[in-house]
């Protein structure tokens, strides 16, 4: 009888040892499994991002970017004169910045998407314009228009 336990508790052991082995080599090859494919999205990942920095320095370098050599809040001023959209102005404001830099903070009133997308084209086209701060808020009295606030630096 003594036998026959100690047999059973040796059986019992090598089962539990056994299970514990499975188990073991089962997470080590679910986290191998795991490992190899965050590995796999991280490659597919740095393609896509060294694609899309190869399309940026493209369209950066095929645009036939302008400078702007006039006083900054002239140019906004011929800006808004050219599009039609001098009587829209709510506001216009020079602002101070460090360094020289030229700043103009800029609200336009009732507009439509398509004027708000012309206004980011036109000053998208110059290489020493930028826009540091966008805010677009859509009216109450009137949904389809939306007043545009911008500030825009020449540097």
């Amino acid at each position: 009888m003594k036998f026959n336990a100690n047999k059973e508790k040796i059986y019992i052991l090598i089962i539990i040892i056994g299970l514990i082995f499975i188990i073991y080599n089962w997470n080590i090859s679910y986290y191998k499994n795991k490992t190899e494919q965050l590995k796999k999205e991280t490659e597919t990942l740095k393609e896509k991002y060294s694609k899309v920095a190869d399309l940026i320095r493209q369209t950066k370098s095929s645009k036939n970017l302008k400078k702007v050599n006039k006083s900054l809040l002239v140019f906004i001023q011929e800006t808004t004169n050219s599009l039609n959209l001098s009587d829209k102005i709510s506001s216009l404001k020079p602002q101070t910045t460090q360094n020289n830099i030229e700043s103009v903070s800029l609200r336009i009133e009732q507009l439509n998407l398509n004027e708000i997308i012309k206004v980011l084209q036109y000053l998208d086209q110059f290489e020493n314009i930028s826009i540091t701060k966008l805010n677009i808020n859509k009216r109450f009295d009137d949904n389809t228009l939306a007043d545009l606030t911008l500030e825009v630096v020449k540097q």
